[in-house]
C-alpha cells in the first residue's frame, strides 16, 4: 500500500533564531514542527470528544484515546506520536541576521561595511559577550573637548564563528510535505493546518514574535484574526501596519517589556512602570513585586567589598533616584517600608526567569539573583504570544495555568565580578517569595492596553 501525500507552501513572516550549525537549509525543522502539531491535533480531538473537560492534560489524554481508536498512533509510551511523516524543503537560502539587544552606532557602521545584516533593540541578551568579541576598541590618541579619549573600533571577522545563534528567514516559499498510509489522518491535518500556524511560533524567543509562518498555497476558510480567536481567549491588534521587519520586532520587544518589567530612565521613551507592577499595586489589597523585595533587602544589608587598606566598603545598588524607591508618609523616597506590604513573585505569571541581575555603583560588581522553584516548576511558558502576519502585529493570550499560582520560590542572592559568580560564603544570601494566589489574564490585559491610566497605547481588542 502506497502512502498519501499532502504539500503546503509556507511563508515566513519573521526570522527563526537557530544555532550556528543549523543555519543551512530550511529554517523550520520537522523535529520541532511534528511534536507541536501532534499535540495540537490530539488536543483538538480531545476537545471535540469531551467538550466538558477543562484540564489540558485530561483533554490531551482524551485525544490520545480517540486517536488510538482510529488507529492513528505509533509508539506505546505515554506520549505516542501520530502516524505520519513530515519533510521540509526550502526554495532559497535564508537571509542571516545578527540578533542583538543593543548595538553601538560604531558597531552598526562596521556591520554595514562588512555586509552583515542585523536586528537590534530586541530583548535577546544571550549573545552580548559574543557580539562584543566582533569589535576591538582602539585608542586614537585624540580627546574630546571634555577631555575624554576618542576611540575607533575594528571589526574582527574571524570571531563571527563564535556567534552561537543567528536569525534566519526565507524570502521564498518553504515546502512542507506530510505523508501517511492513513488518508483520514492527512485530512485531519489539512483541516487544522491553518489554525495550527496561527497558534504556534517556532524557535527561540517564539513568544516575542520570532518564528511566525502561514500557508500560502491554500486559502483558509477563515480570516487570520478568527483563527487567533479560536485558539486564544484574548486577542489584541496593534492599530497601525508596520512593514519593516526591524520595526516590527522592536515594537514587540518594547511592548512586552512594558507589560512585564517596565522601562528604564535611560532607555528610548524614558521611564515607564511595568504594567504588571501597576496592576498588582492598584488592587484593593495591593501587592508589591519581587524586584522591590530584592532591592530593599540589598539596600538594608549590602554585601561588602574588602579594600586594600583592610577596610570594607558597601557594594551599593545603582538605582534611578527619581523613580526607583517609593515615597513614605512624609513624602520622602526610601527603600525602607514604612507600612507592612504584601510581596509576591508577580512576574512569574508571564513566564519564569532563571535569574535577575542588578547593576552596582562603580560597575565593578553585579548582584545576581538566581531563582529556583521548590515545586519543580523549572519552566513555565509565557501565556502571551505575539504574532506577526504580513504587516500586522497581534498580542494573543490564554488564561495562565493555575499550577504557577501560590507557589514558593527560592531567591539566591549572589555577587558577580565581570562574568563570574564569586564563590564565597559571605557573598551568598537566600530568601523565599511566593507567587500570587490569583491572577486574571483578561482583567490584566484590559488594564494594560485599554483602561489603565498609564496603559500601552495603540492596541485594539479583536
Amino acid at each position: 500500500m502506497s502512502d498519501y501525500k499532502l504539500t503546503f507552501k509556507l511563508r515566513q513572516h519573521t526570522p527563526i533564531i537557530h544555532f550556528q550549525h543549523d543555519q543551512h537549509g530550511a529554517t523550520l525543522r520537522a523535529s520541532e514542527l511534528k511534536p507541536k502539531l501532534d499535540k495540537f491535533i490530539l488536543q483538538k480531538l480531545g476537545k471535540e470528544a469531551a467538550p466538558i473537560l477543562t484540564d489540558i492534560d485530561e483533554i490531551y489524554n482524551k485525544g490520545i484515546e480517540e486517536a488510538r481508536a482510529k488507529k492513528w498512533l505509533i509508539g506505546k509510551g505515554e506520549r505516542p506520536a501520530l502516524d505520519y511523516k513530515v519533510k521540509i524543503e526550502s526554495t532559497d537560502n535564508p537571509t542571516k541576521y545578527l540578533i542583538a539587544s543593543f548595538l553601538r552606532k560604531e558597531y552598526k557602521k562596521l556591520l554595514d561595511i562588512n555586509g552583515i545584516q542585523y536586528l537590534h533593540t530586541i530583548a535577546y541578551f544571550a549573545q552580548e559577550s559574543e557580539i562584543n568579541l566582533l569589535f576591538e576598541k582602539e585608542d586614537t590618541g585624540r580627546t574630546e573637548r571634555n577631555g575624554k579619549n576618542i576611540f575607533d573600533y575594528k571589526f574582527i571577522n574571524e570571531n563571527l564563528e563564535k556567534i552561537s545563534k543567528w536569525g534566519l528567514i526565507h524570502s521564498g516559499s518553504i515546502l512542507c510535505t506530510f505523508s501517511s498510509f492513513t488518508k483520514e489522518l492527512l485530512q485531519e491535518i489539512n483541516n487544522n493546518i491553518h489554525s495550527f500556524f496561527a497558534y504556534e511560533n517556532f524557535g527561540t524567543r517564539q513568544s516575542k514574535g520570532f518564528g511566525c509562518f502561514s500557508i500560502t498555497n491554500q486559502s483558509s476558510p477563515k480570516k487570520f484574526e478568527d483563527l487567533l480567536k479560536e485558539n486564544f481567549t484574548y486577542v489584541y491588534r496593534y492599530k497601525y501596519p508596520i512593514a519593516n521587519l526591524q520595526d516590527k520586532l522592536k515594537q514587540i520587544a518594547q511592548d512586552y517589556k512594558l507589560l512585564k518589567s517596565g522601562r528604564g530612565q535611560r532607555e528610548s521613551g524614558g521611564y515607564a512602570k511595568s504594567q504588571l507592577f501597576l496592576y498588582f499595586v492598584t488592587r484593593s489589597r495591593p501587592i508589591r513585586w519581587e524586584k522591590r523585595k530584592i532591592k530593599t533587602n540589598l539596600s538594608a544589608s549590602p554585601f561588602k567589598n574588602k579594600l586594600r587598606d583592610g577596610t570594607y566598603q558597601d557594594i551599593e545598588l545603582q538605582v534611578d533616584s527619581l523613580n526607583s524607591a517609593i515615597y513614605d508618609e512624609h513624602g520622602n523616597q526610601s527603600w525602607k517600608d514604612s507600612n507592612k506590604y504584601d510581596y509576591a513573585y508577580i512576574r512569574a505569571v508571564l513566564g519564569l526567569a532563571e535569574q535577575f541581575e542588578f547593576q552596582t555603583k562603580g560597575g565593578k560588581f553585579r548582584y545576581v539573583v538566581q531563582v529556583d522553584s521548590k515545586n519543580d516548576l523549572q519552566r513555565f511558558r509565557s501565556p502571551i504570544q505575539f504574532k506577526v502576519n504580513d504587516d500586522s502585529i497581534y498580542l494573543a493570550a490564554n488564561d495562565i495555568d493555575k499550577e504557577i499560582l501560590n507557589k514558593n520560590f527560592d531567591f539566591k542572592l549572589r555577587l558577580k565580578r565581570d562574568k563570574d559568580i564569586i564563590d564565597k560564603p559571605y557573598f551568598k544570601r537566600d530568601f523565599n517569595i511566593d507567587t500570587p494566589d490569583n491572577f486574571g489574564m483578561g482583567k490584566f490585559l484590559a488594564f494594560a492596553l485599554v483602561t489603565g491610566n498609564e496603559k500601552i497605547n495603540n492596541y485594539t481588542k479583536v
